[in-house]
């Protein structure tokens, strides 16, 4: 067993010897080579005076993807993040759509727009018609 941190804090006064009363808090973690490593999945044990407390997990950062993200009303190539457009790639439409939420530019059936995207949001891109002609560049 490995203890990780250990702190000690005081405590109101004891009433009955009017002294301060000690708490002492560790953290302990599972891990070490002769268990095989962590295997309570990353979770750090808490106890204050020989008691067990909660236990708290570290959070695994979003994971960025790429690959290929049914919208709806089109497809969009490129990196994913949380199940969003993140990065740069492309968006094909399907549908007659809104480019970006925020504007009232419409793409047609078989247009696309290369953009980049930060988790959902529009940072810019540039919509081409179906033939490839640019028609219109957007920075919001």
């Amino acid at each position: 067993m490995l203890i990780s941190g250990m702190m000690l804090l005081l405590a109101p006064m004891d009433a009955e010897a009017q002294k301060p009363v000690k708490r002492e808090e560790k953290t302990e973690q599972n891990g070490g080579k002769q268990n095989g490593g962590n295997q309570n999945g990353g979770k750090q044990r808490r106890t204050v005076n020989g008691r067990q407390g909660g236990t708290s997990t570290t959070q695994p950062k979003p994971k960025e993807t790429t690959g290929t993200l049914a919208l709806g009303y089109g497809t969009w190539e490129g990196g994913i993040m949380n199940g969003q457009p993140h990065g740069k790639g492309k968006i094909t439409f399907t549908a007659t759509h809104a480019v970006d939420r925020r504007s009232t530019l419409q793409a047609n059936p078989g247009d696309y727009f290369e953009a980049n995207y930060d988790c959902g949001s529009l940072i810019s891109g540039k919509l081409y018609d179906s033939g490839g002609n640019l028609l219109k560049t957007i920075i919001p």
